[in-house]
């Protein structure tokens, strides 16, 4: 319980945490070199997404720097969310490194707010 505990906590904290082994978590470690992204995408959507709630979400950098599994944990509206799901996946990261410098696979959580309302 106290390690699901202290992986939440580095989630919420936007903190990297590591030791990921095929989908499962093996001994999770914060990480004094977390991922650093390269490349941001913003996501693209239609006017409908103005003004919503911001989207939260949460994903693994693997050691080559891709963003997958990604996961919602505070949705926005539909279609704002699906536009934030597709922008996140293209981002690109330096992967964070372990202690003897090699990469190493991490959670990250970001959060998209939605365009503000244009005033008239």
């Amino acid at each position: 319980m106290k390690r699901r505990i202290a992986i939440l906590a580095a989630l919420l904290a936007g903190t990297a945490v590591a030791g990921l082994r095929a989908g499962k978590i093996e001994h999770p470690v914060l990480h004094e070199n977390p991922p650093a992204l390269i490349r941001r995408v913003e996501p693209r959507c239609n006017p409908e997404c103005i003004g919503g709630p911001v989207v939260v979400l949460s994903a693994v950098v693997t050691r080559e720097g891709r963003v997958t599994k990604i996961r919602v944990l505070k949705p926005g509206t539909k279609e704002f969310t699906a536009a934030c799901i597709r922008a996140f996946a293209r981002w690109r990261y330096r992967p964070a490194r372990a202690a003897d410098h090699e990469p190493v696979p991490a959670f990250v959580t970001v959060s998209f707010a939605p365009p503000p309302p244009v005033p008239a």
